[in-house]
């Protein structure tokens, strides 16, 4: 029977791969009406993909469960998400949105990072409430509540915040 981490691992790089694939069949045309050559969109999605590991594996080895689910370190990372999402608002339009922020070498999007604010915040919140979230509905209902109750999906972060730290 395989462990849980590695079928985590195999559908991961089952997802990259078929990322890959569908950036590589979607962008061929579109890349050669442009001049540029058949697999360019392909090689940069391959770069990012090859970058984003090696920043997910050091953060992985170099940042302990401990000092992540601190509260200290859980309020670190909602402050740094909402100043980037104020910055947001002054930040130039790419396509219409402010969605992006320019950094020089690359644009980020916050959304991103707030997605991933969440699940830390989710995650804690069920490691300290394993027995509610086991034993009835009220651990569960408490984490699908914020959902509803927020019309946009930062809000949905910040409420999430604040119930998992009660």
């Amino acid at each position: 029977m395989p462990s849980a981490r590695a079928i985590l691992l195999s559908s991961v790089g089952c997802m990259l791969v078929l990322s890959l694939l569908m950036v590589a069949s979607a962008s061929i045309p579109f890349a050669l009406s442009r001049g540029m050559t058949e697999l360019h969109f392909f090689k940069n999605q391959l770069l990012y993909m090859m970058i984003g590991l090696t920043v997910a594996t050091v953060s992985y080895y170099s940042v302990s469960l401990r000092t992540l689910y601190k509260t200290e370190t859980q309020f670190i990372l909602l402050g740094i998400t909402g100043m980037l999402l104020v910055a947001t608002l002054f930040s130039t339009p790419i396509n219409g949105s402010k969605r992006w922020l320019n950094l020089g070498v690359f644009n980020f999007q916050v959304a991103e990072l707030a997605k991933l604010v969440m699940i830390v915040f989710v995650s804690d919140f069920v490691v300290r409430r394993s027995f509610e979230v086991r034993n009835g509905l009220d651990g569960f209902l408490r984490i699908m509540w914020w959902w509803h109750s927020s019309p946009c999906c930062y809000c949905h972060s910040l409420i999430l915040v604040l119930l998992s730290l009660f």
